[in-house]
């Protein structure tokens, strides 16, 4: 099953506005931010599609319903990827020269640029206050319906392979949402993964994941209330983050957090979310949320023989229910959270106050890793923080101090700099003690949880010469404790920096370059001890539109893994992109040809491919072969499209592709995934 991400990944171009996945805009080519924060995802973080997917709700709904600049609050404007001072730029913009006529008036706001505002166009609007009221009453729908099958048949579906697939290789994803006078919310998501069974077995009931949620807004005092499943996110996510974190990508957004605290959860991620009642109130400056949740989640129970005792040895994240042994661990414990959240704002001050209590039904069996010893335990956790953000003039100051229980801690200090019209400068620090408890937590930083490390990071943003924008950042971070594959305290750095160049509307060239240095084990004479690794990546992309119907995009990549005790690895991919959609944008194609080669799984590719709307792609491209894909969509009617994409990875030399159960015979893996959206 294909994982989980991107809240914040919004500064997406479009080269369609009927397909939100296509990375440049045709009309411009200018290159998107977007395919640069998913690559790093998936690399850093080791996030699935389900993850990105989860972290582009806030795109999806900017996409469905973009702001309107001349009907907004300063809340409402954090869901853009802004600065608290871009943020505060705006409103008093508006607030000295009264309503925008169009979005390009943004670049008159002080610290925007005509790159920014393009970047933005497809999330915002400018409709006049008189048009808004008098439209108050929307009545809007849609449902949505995903298909998705791997052709080749894999070793889980044979007969007679021990605890293999229990159901058939179709995935399919059915999404619901209604919305009336913006005020009432309603949503379902219902999916079948592969594998699982569908209206028979364990599955009687249907599909293996249900969710679904009704949100109600302004009801006097009570700005959102919401019933059923949604995700919570207080401060800086030290205290609370039920979503993913954007980590070393949110440089390229705002370093600083300001999500909403609640919102409706419609993910098809089975685990980061929670199940009950959350409520916000605002009076005045002073806003309060709290939550009260209780589900079950899927988690490896041990049976003590002896003791007759049952515990958990971990909790499972995949959401995968397609053998017997998944089965068993779903839904295998009770998990009952809580939360508040206090929030005063005055003038260029916010700070805030949250508490996070989680209990689960079962004990916690601590595991006998090494590198889990100093782990906390993630069945009772109760944690307390306070926050902070500041702005004044070209400066935003932001920060948290988190604390469990047991008094372990985690704190994170930053602040964000605009030091001319078109320079940004960044700095952050945090330190996450070893014991500290990171379920639910997602702070800044190089690791995958946030505990164990501490570290100092420096980001730029600027544009040199007209048509010119750098960005850079670079990470100085310390791991406390050790970690998988690292068996002592270690340290390392990272370096990167990516440099567009749009010399017209037609032409983009995007360069980049990353190093990332860290130690790993090795063993040697029987012994285990750390080595230096270095990864670099090297990238050169252009991005080329010989017409307004035609965007044609090649990019060359090359990596190189470097160790002390074992021969390099290098590898290098090169693809080509071609779009093209009618005039009335009713018909598109898109496609890809890939070629490369590496000499191992260390010397990896990523990168991001057009996909059906609301879903995202990100292969790892390894080894040596070749990837293509084909993508249409087809508009029946203004309020029905359809999406089609084709897939096929070849492998060199190679007759078998996968290992374990997704295990095939040969060297070819083909799928095909179908889209249905209808709107009314």
């Amino acid at each position: 099953m294909a994982k989980v991400i991107a809240m914040l990944l919004i500064t997406l171009l479009l080269s369609l506005k009927a397909i939100a996945q296509v990375s440049v805009d045709s009309s411009r080519g200018r290159p998107s931010t977007v395919e640069n924060m998913l690559e790093m995802l998936a690399e850093q973080e080791n996030l699935s599609d389900e993850a990105l997917s989860d972290l582009a709700d806030n795109l999806i709904a900017l996409l469905e319903d973009p702001i309107n600049l001349n009907d907004t609050t300063p809340e409402n404007l954090r869901r853009l990827p802004l600065s608290e001072l871009q943020i505060m730029a705006v409103t008093e913009y508006i607030r000295n020269h009264g309503q925008m006529v169009t979005p390009y008036e943004l670049q008159l706001v002080p610290s925007f640029d005509e790159t920014l505002t393009e970047q933005l166009l497809p999330f915002i609007k400018t409709v006049p206050l008189e048009s808004v009221r008098a439209a108050k009453r929307v009545f809007k729908s849609r449902v949505l319906t995903r298909y998705r099958r791997v052709f080749e048949k894999q070793k889980g579906y044979r007969s007679g392979i021990q605890n293999g697939y229990l159901g058939s290789p179709d995935a399919l994803l059915v999404k619901a949402k209604i919305t009336a006078s913006r005020k009432i919310q309603l949503g379902i998501t219902a999916e079948k993964d592969a594998g699982e069974e569908f209206f028979k077995g364990n599955n009687a009931q249907g599909f293996d994941f249900y969710s679904g949620y009704l949100a109600l807004s302004r009801i006097g005092v009570i700005k959102q209330l919401i019933i059923g499943d949604f995700s919570a996110n207080f401060g800086q996510g030290l205290t609370l983050s039920s979503g993913y974190s954007l980590g070393k990508a949110s440089l390229m957004v705002s370093p600083e957090k300001h999500r909403p605290t609640v919102t409706p959860y419609s993910s098809t991620d089975e685990n980061r979310f929670f199940r009950g009642v959350a409520a916000t109130s605002i009076d005045r400056k002073l806003t309060l949320t709290a939550f009260a949740s209780r589900k079950h989640i899927d988690a490896s129970v041990d049976s003590d023989s002896v003791e007759y005792v049952q515990g958990i040895e971990s909790i499972q994240a995949t959401g995968s229910h397609a053998t017997n042994t998944e089965m068993k661990n779903k839904h295998s414990v009770m998990e009952s959270a809580i939360g508040f959240n206090a929030s005063y704002s005055k003038n260029q001050l916010r700070v805030g106050t949250s508490c996070f209590a989680l209990a689960i039904s079962k004990d916690f069996i601590q595991p006998t890793n090494p590198y889990q010893l100093q782990d906390a335990d993630p069945t009772n956790i109760v944690r307390f923080g306070a926050d902070f953000l500041y702005y004044r003039k070209q400066a935003t100051f932001f920060g948290e101090f988190a604390m469990d229980k047991r008094f372990a801690t985690a704190s994170i200090t930053g602040v964000s700099l605009l030091l001319a019209p078109a320079f940004n400068a960044s700095l952050i620090g945090r330190r996450y003690e070893n014991n500290y408890p990171y379920r639910y937590a997602g702070g800044f930083g190089e690791g995958s949880k946030t505990s164990g490390e501490k570290g100092i990071c420096i980001a730029l943003e600027f544009t040199p010469y007209k048509r010119w924008r750098v960005s850079a950042y670079a990470d100085l971070f310390e791991f406390t404790w050790l970690r998988y594959r690292v068996s002592a305290p270690s340290s390392g750095t990272e370096l990167s920096a990516t440099a567009n160049y749009s010399p017209s509307k037609t032409l983009a060239l995007q360069l980049g370059l990353s190093q990332n240095n860290r130690p790993f084990d090795v063993t040697l004479d029987n012994l285990s001890q750390l080595e230096q690794t270095t990864r670099t990546r090297a990238k050169i992309q252009l991005t080329f539109a010989p017409a307004e119907a035609v965007t044609a995009k090649t990019r060359l990549e090359a990596t190189r893994f470097e160790r002390e005790t074992a021969p390099t690895e290098n590898g290098v991919v090169i693809l080509q992109d071609i779009t093209w959609h009618n005039a009335s944008n009713r018909f598109s194609i898109s496609g890809r040809v890939a070629f490369y080669r590496t000499d191992g799984w260390n010397s990896r590719v990523y990168a991001y491919e057009n996909d059906v709307l609301y879903s995202f792609t990100v292969p790892a491209y390894y080894l040596s072969g070749s990837r293509y894909y084909l993508l249409t969509s087809y508009s029946l009617t203004s309020a029905c499209k359809i999406w089609i994409k084709w897939s096929n990875t070849l492998f060199f030399g190679k007759n078998e592709v996968g290992s374990g159960l997704s295990a095939i015979n040969g060297n070819s893996k083909s799928d095909i995934k179908v889209q249905l959206l209808l709107r009314f």
